[in-house]
């Protein structure tokens, strides 16, 4: 059975919880999709409102209110999903005592522990001046704005070892943007070299206990040696993750993910798939898929990965990454 639903109606659709439990929940309508509801029905969206839907859902508090809203969840489901902020970071930014307030400011009394940083959810009053400790859950560094990973300088090679070396102790996760391309500021030639894996080589080598994500895990035929270059670090370092975010907008790259992932040894295989992240991020000018909500259906609807693999990439790997448990 097919039927067709206009913006602003309301759908079931079927989701996981961290601890695997399926329910579903009341969804938006979406663009130009199918859903498949799981008495077989299959709903065409019109008018992409993912957002709206998220929003409606993250604003909902308390347990009795989601309850009461989206009851298909169960009673112990209190969050399908939480959304994790990280302070972005450009080191070259500040001088040497600066960049020690600001870790200080924002992570002073960072534990790594999930407890922590909800406590903080939906607190932020609109301030950025009263952010302080577990409001952030982790780092971002942007290579392309003028972020350079192990720089030349010995005044900028300092400050970045000030960032490793505090991220190291409090196992504070970094993700890193992974290549030149998204928004630069500085010049291609330049972005080409901060976004080089080499860059990482160097880091980890001084600093090989560092939570790392190398976002953005490429496949295309060009990118080859950074992609191998990005899984030997993965192999060889025991905190570093990669994702597949922005880069998975279409089907052919998880069949070569699949292809890459049947290639490796059976220990490689269970190392990569531990260390590997969905990620939400994706492409906000929608130059390679239609839709925020396109977007998370392919991931949704591959046949490529097994149900386990993407709990693994939506849930327990993730938590791997942002948590010291």
């Amino acid at each position: 059975m097919e039927r067709a639903i206009d913006s602003g109606t309301k759908v079931k659709v079927l989701v996981g919880d961290h601890k695997g439990k399926i329910g579903s929940y009341q969804y938006h309508c979406c663009s130009g999709h199918k859903i498949t509801l799981s008495n077989g029905v299959n709903i065409y969206l019109r008018n992409d409102d993912s957002f709206a839907a998220i929003k409606k859902y993250m604003n909902t508090s308390g347990s009795a209110k989601l309850q009461k809203d989206y009851p298909e969840l169960g009673q112990g489901t209190k969050r399908v999903f939480h959304i994790y902020p990280f302070l972005g970071l450009n080191t070259a930014n500040y001088d040497l005592d600066g960049l020690k307030k600001l870790l200080t400011k924002y992570f002073f009394d960072y534990r790594g522990l999930k407890e922590d940083l909800d406590q903080k959810m939906g607190q932020f009053d609109g301030n950025i001046e009263n952010l302080d400790s577990n409001f952030f859950a982790g780092i971002k560094v942007y290579p392309p704005l003028g972020f350079d990973p192990w720089p030349g300088d010995e005044i900028e090679l300092d400050k970045v070892r000030q960032l490793y070396e505090y991220a190291e102790a409090k196992k504070i996760p970094i993700t890193c943007h992974g290549g030149s391309g998204g928004f630069r500021a500085i010049p291609l030639a330049t972005a080409v070299q901060f976004a080089a894996i080499p860059k990482w080589e160097a880091v980890l080598g001084s600093y090989p206990d560092l939570k790392l994500n190398l976002a953005h895990f490429p496949m295309k035929t060009r990118e080859l040696t950074r992609r191998n270059r990005t899984f030997q670090l993965l192999m060889d370092n025991k905190n570093v993750y990669v994702d597949i975010s922005c880069r998975a907008t279409k089907a052919e790259y998880y069949e070569a993910l699949a292809k890459f992932i049947s290639r490796l040894s059976e220990q490689e295989r269970t190392k990569f798939m531990q260390r590997l992240l969905f990620g939400s991020d994706f492409a906000v000018n929608l130059l390679w898929t239609d839709s925020y909500n396109a977007y998370v259906s392919l991931f949704s609807e591959t046949t490529t990965l097994t149900p386990e693999d993407k709990q693994a990439l939506c849930s327990i790997n993730p938590e791997s990454f942002l948590f010291n448990t």
